[in-house]
C-alpha cells in the first residue's frame, strides 16, 4: 500500500511510487522546462511536476493580489504564466458554462426525490463567487472556500454568500455536511490532490455529489500540444495531472462511483484566444497588416471551442440503499453463474495441462465453484483462499458434497491485508501453480500482492490469472461488481512483472459486446441477460476457436506466468 504522500513521491522521480497504481520505479521524463520538469507513470500515466513548490511560495503566489487580473500572463516566460490575464472580463463567458453544471447538479441530486428541501452546496476555490451566483439561481444553499483575501472582499461587496478565507486541506473535516461539492480547475493546484478528494468524500452526505474539472493530459490534443501546452506551462501552481483513467481509478479508490466524464469547452474573447495561441507559437511568421487590422476590430467577439484539453466529471458517493440494491443483484448474479459449468471449463480449457497432478493454491476462491472444477481436471489438491467466511462455507460444503473434502482446504485470510501470513502459506505449501480466477481486478494494490507471491513461490511454479480484458470496456459493471480495473496487454507486462508470461489467451466476444452495452446503463442485476448469454455460450466458444483464442474486445484474459530468470515474452 501507497504510504507517503504524494508531494514526497515527486520529490524523487528516480524512486517513484505511484499513489493511484502503487507502480514503483523509475518515473518517465515527459517534459523538461529546464528549471522544473514534468515525470510520468510508466504505468497509468500520472503526472507530477518535479521540483515541487514550497508551502510558502504556494502561499505568497495564491494569496498574491494580481492572481486574477495578471498583466504579464502573456510576456512568454513560463514563471509569469499563473493565475488569469482578466478573469473578470471573462466573467458572462463563465457564468453561462457555470449554469449548466450547477444545473446537473441539481438534477442529479434530486432526481426522481420529492421535497423542497434546500440541497447545501460548497465550492472549494470558489474566487470571485461566480459559480456560486449559478449555483444559488438553481436552488442551492452554497458556501465557499477561497485562499486569496481579496478575492474574497470582492466576492463579498457583489455577493451575500459565506465564503471563508482558508486552505482547505487544513481545515477539519465536517462530516455529511454537503449534499454537492465543487472543484472547478483546483485539483492541479493541490499538494495533496488524494488527501482533497477522501476529504470531500468524508463531508458528501451518502448521495451526495463531486464535481471535478481539471486538465486531461491525456486527450489527443494535450500529447499533441506537449510542452507548448499552457497548463503544462503553470510551474509555479501546477503540480499534478491526471488522463481520465487514471482519475476515475482516484475516485473510485477513495469510495465513489464515476457518474459521467466528458471533455470542456470555453467560450474565449479572441483577443485572448490570440494570445494564449501567440504563447504556444511565440517564433511563427509575422502576420499581414491586413490580418493585424482585422484582429484589432474583433478582439472583443466571443468564440466557443472546445480543444479537449480539459475534462469534467461528476462521481457520488453511494447512499446506503443504493449499495444494499447493488448487493443483492450482484448476490442473485453470482448465485445465477455459479450454474455455469461449460463457461467455466471453457476459460479453464487453455491450462489444463497444468492442473492434472498439481497442488494449486486458489486466490479469491468464493463458494468453491473453480476448485471443484480444478479437482475434476485431475489435481493433486487445491487449497482456497477467501476473506469472506460465508463463501467459505458454502466452499466446504460443495466440496464435501462433491467427494473432495479430504484433498482440499478452504481458508479465512484477507490477502490485502495479510501479505505477510499469504506469503508464509505459500513457501510452506509450495504450490505447483498459484490460480485465481476474476480475482487481481479486485485488489487495490494488485502490483504489491503480485510481487509478493513471487517472491514466495519456487523456481519453475506457475501463476495463472483469468481477469477481465480491455480498459476501454470499463463501465458502470464493473464498478457495481468493485472492479478496481480491466487490463490491456500493456497491463499485464508491467502489473504482473518479474513473472515472465508463458500463455496468453483473450476470449468471450460476445460476452465483451454484451458488457460493454449492458454497463452503458443503471445497473439492475444481469441474472435475466445471463440467461440469454448461455444460450449463446456455444456460438462465443465456436468464434474463440475461430480467431485462434485472440478475439478483439473479448471480455476475458487467461494468462499463465512463469517464475524463472528468462525475459517476459508474450507467445500467442
Amino acid at each position: 500500500m501507497y504510504e507517503s504522500s504524494p508531494t514526497e513521491a515527486a520529490s524523487k522521480p528516480a524512486a517513484f511510487h505511484c499513489p493511484v497504481c502503487f507502480f514503483s520505479g523509475q518515473a518517465s521524463l515527459r517534459y523538461d522546462f529546464v528549471e522544473n520538469r514534468i515525470y510520468a507513470c510508466p504505468l497509468c500515466g500520472f503526472m507530477f511536476m518535479h521540483p515541487q513548490p514550497t508551502e510558502k511560495e504556494l502561499s505568497e503566489l495564491y494569496s498574491n493580489r494580481d492572481y486574477f487580473c495578471h498583466e504579464s500572463f502573456y510576456s512568454g516566460d513560463n514563471k509569469t504564466i499563473y493565475g488569469y490575464a482578466d478573469y473578470f472580463a471573462e466573467r458572462m463567458n463563465k457564468q453561462s458554462r457555470y449554469g449548466r453544471i450547477a444545473q446537473k447538479c441539481m438534477h442529479l441530486l434530486t432526481e426522481g426525490l420529492s421535497g423542497n428541501e434546500k440541497k447545501r452546496l460548497l465550492e472549494v476555490g470558489s474566487g470571485p463567487g461566480f459559480f456560486l451566483e449559478e449555483a444559488h439561481k438553481a436552488g442551492f444553499s452554497v458556501e465557499g472556500i477561497e485562499f486569496n483575501p481579496e478575492i474574497i472582499a470582492e466576492c463579498r461587496r457583489n455577493h451575500p454568500f459565506p465564503v471563508v478565507c482558508e486552505d482547505y486541506l487544513k481545515i477539519e473535516a465536517r462530516p455529511d455536511s454537503y449534499d454537492c461539492i465543487v472543484m472547478l480547475d483546483v485539483l492541479e493546484h493541490f499538494p495533496d490532490p488524494f488527501s482533497a478528494v477522501k476529504k470531500a468524500f468524508t463531508e458528501l452526505v451518502p448521495g451526495g455529489v463531486l464535481v471535478i474539472s481539471t486538465v486531461d493530459s491525456g486527450s489527443c490534443v494535450s500529447r499533441l500540444l506537449g510542452k507548448r501546452l499552457e497548463d503544462f506551462r503553470r510551474v509555479r501552481e501546477h503540480l499534478f495531472f491526471f488522463n481520465r483513467s487514471n482519475i476515475a481509478q482516484l475516485l473510485r479508490q477513495q469510495g465513489f462511483l464515476v457518474l459521467s466524464t466528458s471533455s470542456i469547452g470555453h467560450t474565449f474573447i479572441l483577443g485572448h484566444l490570440y494570445e494564449r495561441l501567440r504563447l504556444m507559437y511565440p517564433t511563427r511568421a509575422r502576420i499581414p497588416a491586413f490580418l493585424k487590422s482585422l484582429g484589432e476590430r474583433l478582439k472583443n467577439r466571443t468564440i466557443s471551442i472546445n480543444p479537449r484539453t480539459k475534462m469534467i466529471l461528476f462521481a457520488q458517493k453511494p447512499s446506503l440503499a443504493h449499495s444494499r440494491l447493488v448487493s443483492e443483484h450482484i448476490r442473485k448474479d453470482l448465485a445465477h453463474m455459479d450454474g455455469y459449468d461449460n463457461y467455466y471449463r471453457h476459460l479453464m480449457a487453455g491450462v489444463a495441462d497444468l492442473v492434472r497432478g498439481k497442488t494449486i493454491m486458489e486466490l479469491g476462491c468464493g463458494t468453491g465453484n473453480a476448485m471443484e472444477k480444478l479437482m475434476d481436471m485431475g489435481a493433486w489438491s487445491v487449497t482456497g483462499l477467501d476473506k469472506d467466511g460465508q463463501s467459505i462455507k458454502k466452499a466446504r460444503e460443495r466440496l464435501d458434497r462433491a467427494g473432495y473434502g479430504d484433498l482440499c482446504r478452504c481458508l479465512v485470510m484477507d490477502t490485502d491485508s495479510e501479505r505477510g501470513e499469504l506469503s508464509r502459506l505459500i513457501r510452506l505449501n509450495r504450490p505447483d501453480v498459484v490460480f485465481s480466477f476474476n480475482f487481481f481486478e479486485h485488489t487495490m494494490d494488485d502490483l504489491g500482492l503480485v510481487r509478493a507471491i513471487y517472491r514466495s513461490m519456487e523456481t519453475g511454479s506457475r501463476l495463472v490469472s483469468i481477469v477481465p480484458a480491455g480498459s476501454r470496456l470499463y463501465n458502470r459493471l464493473d464498478e457495481a461488481y468493485l472492479h478496481h480495473r480491466r487490463y490491456d496487454e500493456r497491463d499485464v507486462r508491467l502489473r504482473f512483472a518479474p513473472f515472465s508470461i508463458q500463455r496468453i489467451y483473450r476470449l468471450g466476444f460476445l460476452k465483451g459486446l454484451g458488457w460493454y452495452f449492458l454497463g452503458n446503463r443503471p445497473y439492475k442485476g444481469l441474472a435475466g441477460h445471463l440467461a440469454n448469454y448461455n444460450l449463446l455460450f456455444n456460438l462465443d466458444r465456436a468464434i474463440d476457436r475461430a480467431f485462434g483464442n485472440r478475439v478483439p474486445m473479448g471480455a476475458t484474459w487467461v494468462l499463465v506466468h512463469e517464475k524463472n530468470d528468462r525475459r517476459s515474452v508474450f507467445i500467442f
